[in-house]
């Protein structure tokens, strides 16, 4: 969402009305609520009040880079509340008549980028601590901000990753994933829309907003995803 200099209010409510109407069972956001400024948290505590205004404690968040860029356990503390339910490497089983469904959120691996021998070790722990008590028979969603993670995520027991981190690119040329016209194919194996590799899929979502405004055949997204 990048919640900061490049996102007007009026677009925040724009996006809102999108959001209400769409009438879901639950909002996940998958990162980068803030953008790169601590300044902006009263901007972020006042869409998430509005948000709750329909959806109540039904939204659940993760941490992306952005939250870190400036005192992340400062901002993390601020939104810490009954408003929204941040999984930080944990996970809920939220329970539907005789079922239930796993969903766990991991933190972002701060300050290591990429995949990397660091990064994978450390998003493994966040994984193994996050679901050191779940039950395993449940179908299980995961939201972890960096869709590079599904490299290794993808032999996990997780039926679907969300993601955002890339923007779907930002600009490209083409809609074609793997061309060089898509800059982003050159760094990111997954980098826009869905993916299914083995058991597991995943989705990349080109998030609402951006740290800097520009996009060229990428825009905007709220996904609606329906499970069934």
């Amino acid at each position: 969402i990048h919640i900061g200099p490049s996102i007007s209010d009026k677009y925040l409510e724009y996006c809102l009305d999108i959001i209400r109407n769409l009438k879901a069972d639950m909002v996940v956001i998958t990162g980068d609520l803030i953008d790169i400024s601590n300044y902006y948290i009263p901007r972020v505590g006042n869409f998430i009040y509005k948000l709750k205004s329909f959806f109540k404690n039904k939204i659940k968040f993760i941490s992306g880079n952005h939250e870190y860029f400036d005192h992340g356990e400062y901002f993390f503390n601020r939104i810490d509340s009954e408003d929204i339910l941040f999984l930080r490497n944990s996970h809920v089983e939220i329970s539907r008549g005789k079922g239930g469904l796993n969903l766990i959120g991991l933190d972002y691996p701060w300050p290591h980028r990429m995949i990397s021998p660091e990064r994978i070790f450390k998003s493994k722990q966040f994984y193994k601590n996050a679901t050191s008590k779940m039950n395993f028979e449940n179908p299980s969603i995961l939201l972890n901000h960096d869709p590079a993670d599904f490299i290794w995520l993808k032999d996990e027991a997780v039926d679907l990753v969300l993601s955002g981190h890339t923007h779907g690119g930002h600009v490209k040329f083409t809609d074609e994933r793997e061309s060089i016209l898509s800059p982003l194919s050159l760094i990111f194996k997954y980098y826009n829309g869905y993916y299914k590799e083995g058991k597991s899929q995943l989705y990349v979502n080109r998030g609402m907003g951006n740290t800097f405004p520009i996009r060229l055949k990428c825009p905007p997204e709220i996904t609606l995803i329906e499970l069934i």
